[in-house]
Parts: C-alpha cells; structure tokens; sequence
C-alpha cells in the first residue's frame, strides 16, 4: 500500500488511521514559527460515517486507502438497513444505515447508485455535488432528480 505523507491530505483524500479508513472533507496547514507545521483535517469516518477532527503533525505518514465505486441498483430499506443489487452478478448487498447517513432518502426504488467501496467493504454513497433532485416540501420526500 501507498503512503500518504500528512501534509497531502487534501480534501476528498482516503487514508488509514488507528487501522479505520478516513475521507478528509477539510484540510488546513498551521506553520508554527520555529517549530513544525500541524496538519488539520476534518474528516469523516468511512465505516462508522461520524464526522471527527484530527490534528497530524506535518512529518507524519498514512497509509493511503484505494477507494472504488460501483454502480449499485438501490432497492429498498427498512428500518436498519438499505439493499442494493449488482446488476452484473445479480447479488444483493446490504448496507447499514448509519453508514449512509440521510443520503439513501435521495434515491428511488430501483435508481442507479454509485457506492464508494474499500475492498469489498461498502462504505458510503457517492453523491455527485451539485446535482438538482425535487423534493416534497411538505413530507421532505425525494420525487425525482432534475435533469
């Protein structure tokens, strides 16, 4: 596996930590005067989808996490779980909510999603940022993606 040094943790970079994968969402770099630099990051725990803070000196190094997407047919939830299908082996996979966070409310039975994977680990929905979606004001459900 790669190393990533701590000063290369940008926005959207996977790495290890404490043996849990992380996906930094804010990175800042505070030069102390004679001292090193500390590495901020903001970043959101893969497996467990909390949202934490870390502070890295700079001359540190982490393993780098190879993330994957994969087109998943979104079929339903229930009260703890979201089932996804693969449209090519036809296999389900079943992904805890906690992981997915509000996301899987954007989706309809049957849509196309792309899931973020580590291994063969899922670990989160890939949302594109920006995209349009209707939603009904007075349910807050998801009616459609605008095109």
């Amino acid at each position: 596996m790669a190393m990533i040094n701590a000063t290369e943790l940008k926005n959207g970079a996977a790495f290890l930590y404490e043996g849990k994968p992380f996906k930094v969402l804010k990175y800042t770099l505070n030069k102390m005067g004679r001292g090193g630099a500390i590495v901020r990051v903001s970043c959101v725990n893969l497996e467990s989808g909390d949202n934490v803070e870390h502070a890295f000196s700079s001359n540190l190094s982490f393993q780098e996490v190879n993330l994957s997407k994969q087109k998943l047919q979104y079929l339903y939830k229930d009260a703890s779980l979201a089932y996804f299908m693969n449209p090519v082996g036809y296999e389900q996979i079943e992904i805890p909510l906690k992981i997915l966070g509000d996301d899987v409310v954007y989706f309809r039975e049957g849509e196309d999603v792309n899931i973020l994977f580590w291994g063969d680990r899922p670990l989160s929905i890939d949302i594109n940022p920006g995209d349009k979606i209707r939603v009904d004001t007075r349910t807050k459900e998801y009616i459609e993606r605008q095109k």
